[in-house]
């Protein structure tokens, strides 16, 4: 067995194992916390991610090159293939089908605000400046490219139940935040907002989950409304915190790698079954 056909099996083996154990192992997020239900939706992956990383050092410091993957090989890697061919086809859903919904935002990397004509002839000027500054901070944050994210790396954890908790809680955290930076906005009413909320919700059709949208279901509609209507009209903005998670992960991966590059051949000939 050479190295890329050790390092693709332990991918698929190791890494969906550890996927799939991440996913059981992580609770939902006990607050509605847009930024700890975030990364509790991730945290499944990150040892999915190591392995991932570490293999792929291993294979590329082959000295042979990439070889060719044998029949074996590639029959055992079918289940797999059809998890990932799931996620891809759901994930690319959102890009393709158009959502629909009396407010949306739409688009990955230039997202776009819309509005029905009946949602914007029911609203009066400050529900309809309440509308528009919550779908723009659901465009400053390019909601509609990490809910497609967030769909992939739910779907790789299929048929896990808890994965699909953790999404839930993120995108009902995701609503509430920008509930609240709407209403940091300029000339917002928490109570316009509370207000355009139902209006919207009568006009509500069926859309797909590819856009960031303005209402969701009954019972959290009338949660978001109770919430909104106690709120002040000057909320003060949260203070901004500078996030390590980025570096973090990247220092990870860059560790992983050096690491499969490196000292990992023992390792990994050891789990492939090598002498």
């Amino acid at each position: 067995m050479d190295r890329d056909e050790a390092a693709l099996l332990l991918v698929l083996l190791v890494g969906g194992a550890l996927l799939w154990l991440g996913g059981v192992l992580t609770p939902s997020s006990p607050t509605t916390d847009e930024r700890i239900a975030w990364r509790r939706l991730w945290l499944p992956a990150l040892p999915a991610s190591v392995v991932f990383f570490v293999l792929l050092g291993f294979a590329l410091a082959d000295p042979e090159g990439p070889q060719s993957v044998g029949l074996t090989r590639l029959v055992a890697s079918v289940p797999f293939a059809v998890v990932w061919v799931r996620a891809a086809v759901r994930g690319m859903t959102v890009a393709c089908v158009e959502a629909r919904g009396p407010a949306i935002t739409k688009g990955f990397f230039r997202p776009r605000v819309e509005l029905t004509p009946e949602l914007s002839s029911s609203l009066d000027e400050g529900e309809l400046r309440a509308v528009v500054a919550h779908e723009e901070a659901h465009v400053r944050h390019r909601d509609p490219l990490r809910i497609w994210l967030a769909q992939v790396v739910t779907d790789l954890q299929w048929p896990l139940t808890s994965a699909r908790r953790r999404q839930r809680t993120w995108l009902r955290a995701l609503e509430l935040a920008r509930d609240e930076e709407a209403v940091r906005a300029p000339k917002v009413s928490a109570t316009d907002l509370a207000s355009a909320l139902v209006k919207a919700a009568g006009l509500t059709r069926p859309r797909s989950v590819g856009g960031a949208a303005l209402t969701n279901d009954e019972a959290f509609l009338e949660a978001r409304v109770r919430r909104l209507l106690v709120l002040s009209d000057a909320v003060p903005p949260r203070p901004r915190r500078r996030s390590s998670c980025a570096p973090l992960t990247l220092g990870v991966a860059v560790v992983a790698f050096l690491f499969g590059v490196s000292a990992s051949a023992p390792v990994v000939a050891v789990l492939a079954g090598s002498p």
